[in-house]
């Protein structure tokens, strides 16, 4: 039985909802899978032991975490050689402006060139953020024509689209 190992940096929780649901739909493909935190990754993890990484991460403050530009940067060659895909998940994909200077950027720091890519929309979680970001994220809101109801937070992430990325990674590693 082929093993996935899923790393994921998430700020507010929906880069790790969206690498469950892939963990998930490649169980229900018959795809063993280990879903974890980049910065909470156990000491004793050998990725070498599967047959396919994703690494996916959220965008902050126009940029994605530092740990999971190392995790990267450590396995470079394993990611190089096994099935791998890297998931970005970030606000402006849900008004179709995707950055790709984020990606230039990763890859610049990471060295890795991911064949397989993709990005997905993300949630506003105007209820998890402090006062000040919520402001800001309202203000962002308003000038992309997304939601500004600040006492709810509000999913963007396209579920079909993450189930056929899930459904396509699995054909490689199975």
């Amino acid at each position: 039985m082929a093993k996935v190992l899923i790393v994921y940096g998430s700020g507010y929780g929906q880069t790790q909802k969206i690498s469950e649901f892939i963990a998930e739909r490649l169980r229900e493909r018959g795809i063993e899978t280990d879903t974890l935190s980049g910065n909470q990754l156990p000491r004793n993890l050998s990725p070498e032991s599967y047959d396919g990484i994703v690494v996916a991460a959220s965008v902050r403050k126009m940029k994605y975490q530092k740990y999971i530009v190392s995790f990267v940067r450590n396995h470079l060659q394993l990611l190089q050689k096994l099935p791998s895909a890297f998931v970005s998940v970030s606000m402006a994909e849900a008004g179709g402006h995707f950055q790709s200077q984020w990606l230039e950027k990763f890859s610049s720091d990471s060295g890795w060139r991911p064949v397989v890519f993709r990005s997905f929309a993300g949630a506003l979680d105007y209820r998890k953020y402090n006062f000040i970001t919520r402001m800001i994220m309202k203000k962002i809101s308003q000038k992309t024509g997304m939601n500004t109801d600040t006492s709810a937070n509000h999913e963007y992430t396209d579920w079909d689209a993450v189930r056929q990325f899930s459904d396509e990674f699995a054909s490689k590693v199975s």
